[in-house]
């Protein structure tokens, strides 16, 4: 989990709008054959859904003062999705029936603009919530909580946003957050959190109103850019599969549309890494659904989507027709391009929702803090003609040349080494091969390094992208086996010899060595995926011996 509140000027506590009531002239007659009382009366304007299926308030204009179009009219719009269900009957009110949108909307009475998002105010955990009382909270990710809570879901007193002991931070506590030790959530995370006073937990979750986390489900791709490999016509838009919207008419401005193409795509930037579990698309239903057979979701670093790594299983001719389509992913599936592609056929492509559901569920690392600190890896390694090494690293503090592996046996102290002198380069002995890669940047890089005897032929992968390479690297060699390999430091010596000027400080996680050489589709799975592991270096942070200021930390890599 990232900390550091780089999005500080973009998140702001959730206030609790005020429900506009409709005029009069907007409200129905009771009808008392509907027995909805509360619809008309108005006392349904609290909700707990977060798309706010439940709402039964009064709203009837839109977020730009449009007019609602009665449910049961077909004019200015005629549409097919929603007639006056039992739940909506003959009125005018914001709905988000059948979970439709992502929030309430409606028609409008506006024949340009056949329909908008309502502001109806924020979900709340409960509708029996008591005024003022501040140990509760309004939002779904606890963002206005002001509670008086200090200490953590795991019993950590926590430590005062004014203090920078014992774990340093950002937060200054100024008015954004208070100068106190109560748990908030100033970075828009899942839930309330807080410094602890422990000075091995950096931080820990907060549990508020007696309550754990409630964003357990959420769509991580709504609104998130999108694109396709082209454009019908502009009602077919890649952004319409990521607007909550889930009608699947056509006409109702709610779905994708490529031309006819072979392998036709449509991709969304999620912004940062994700573990994903689960997508799920909306199919078109008033024709054309069948356009779906042979499409492949996948998901991964890359945006060049063909290298990313497919979840579920592609759309057979059977299952095309269906309105809801799922598609699962293996455990630890971790991706920030999410994509859907026809694969093997000349057509059109539509969508008309493509919900992403997963999480940023922070990944256990390696925080390299001093200058004396190193950590062995304690798997025997053989002697190797190819070899692949992989880790996801990030530098905290640049200064001198910090050296992030070396592997030492005897006779040679560096019989192969990684250096994050700007550029990132490697080498054995005095042979150095340098990279394009920009270590020093204070980014987070998964950095792949590949090279084989024959040729000497060396590759260097950021990001999952191949972004150097080259041959004639210790052609016709080999790695001799049965050396000690260490992370965070250089030696000079067998085991020894180590220099503080040398010492990486930063984070580090997903350490990994192959003994063959991984093709870049390989590379770009490992760079989406913590289940693909080395057969020679497998990744496990408790399989470690680690010495100086080293700590276990969890973070989210983005």
């Amino acid at each position: 989990m990232d900390r550091y509140p780089d999005r500080l000027s973009t998140v702001a506590f959730i206030l609790l709008l005020t429900v506009v009531s409709s005029s009069a002239s907007n409200i129905v007659p009771y009808d008392e054959e509907s027995n909805d009382v509360n619809l008309i009366l108005g006392t349904q304007s609290c909700y707990t859904t977060p798309d706010g299926r439940d709402y039964t308030g009064t709203v009837s204009v839109t977020e730009s003062g449009l007019e609602c179009q009665y449910w049961s009219s077909q004019s200015p719009h005629r549409h097919r999705g929603f007639k006056p269900y039992p739940s909506l009957h003959n009125h005018n009110y914001c709905r988000n029936p059948d979970s439709s949108g992502d929030r309430a909307w409606c028609y409008t009475t506006d024949p340009d603009t056949r329909w908008e998002y309502c502001d109806v105010g924020n979900s709340r955990r409960s509708c029996r919530k008591r005024a003022g009382d501040i140990e509760c909270y309004e939002s779904y990710d606890a963002e206005d909580y002001r509670g008086h809570v200090n200490v953590t879901e795991n019993g950590k007193t926590c430590q005062r946003w004014d203090v920078q002991d014992p774990h340093e931070h950002t937060y200054r506590g100024d008015d954004f957050i208070g100068e106190h030790n109560h748990c908030r959530n100033p970075n828009g995370d899942n839930r309330p959190w807080c410094y602890t006073m422990d000075p091995n937990i950096p931080w820990d979750y907060c549990n508020v109103c007696g309550e754990g986390p409630v964003n357990t489900h959420d769509n991580i791709a709504l609104n998130k850019a999108a694109s396709q490999s082209s454009l019908h016509h502009i009602r077919g838009v890649a952004s319409h599969a990521v607007d909550g919207f889930k009608s699947t008419f056509y006409g109702d401005d709610s779905c994708t549309h490529t031309e006819i193409q072979w392998d036709a795509w449509w991709k969304v930037d999620l912004q940062y890494l994700y573990f994903v579990q689960e997508i799920v698309i909306t199919n078109r239903q008033d024709c054309c659904a069948e356009r779906l057979a042979g499409a492949v979701v996948r998901v991964g670093s890359n945006q060049y989507i063909n290298s990313n790594t497919q979840c579920g299983t592609t759309v057979t001719e059977s299952d095309a027709s269906k309105r809801t389509l799922t598609f699962t992913c293996e455990p630890g599936t971790v991706g920030r391009y999410v994509s859907v592609q026809v694969e093997g056929h000349n057509n059109y492509m539509t969508l008309c929702e493509v919900e992403v559901f997963g999480h940023r569920e922070c990944t256990k690392a390696l925080d390299f803090v001093g200058t004396n600190n190193k950590v062995r890896i304690t798997d025997n390694i053989p002697q190797m003609s190819d070899i692949t090494m992989c880790l996801w690293f990030k530098l905290s503090v640049v200064a001198g040349e910090p050296h992030i592996v070396s592997y030492s046996v005897p006779g040679n102290f560096n019989e192969l080494l990684v250096s994050l002198l700007n550029p990132v380069y490697f080498g054995r002995g005095s042979t150095t091969a340098s990279s394009s890669v920009n270590g020093q940047d204070m980014n987070w890089h998964h950095l792949c390094i590949t090279w084989q005897s024959s040729g000497g032929r060396w590759n260097v992968y950021n990001n999952g992208l191949l972004t150097d390479s080259g041959t004639g690297f210790f052609s016709g060699g080999s790695i001799t086996g049965g050396g000690i390999m260490i992370l965070g430091q250089e030696q000079d010596s067998l085991g020894g010899g180590f220099e503080s000027s040398q010492a990486f400080r930063g984070l580090l996680t997903g350490f990994n060595i192959w003994s063959r050489v991984l093709t870049p589709i390989e590379v770009a799975s490992v760079a989406g995926s913590e289940s693909m592991k080395g057969d020679v270096v497998a990744w496990n942070i408790n399989n470690l011996e680690t010495t100086g200021e080293v700590n276990e930390v969890c973070v989210i890599i983005k």
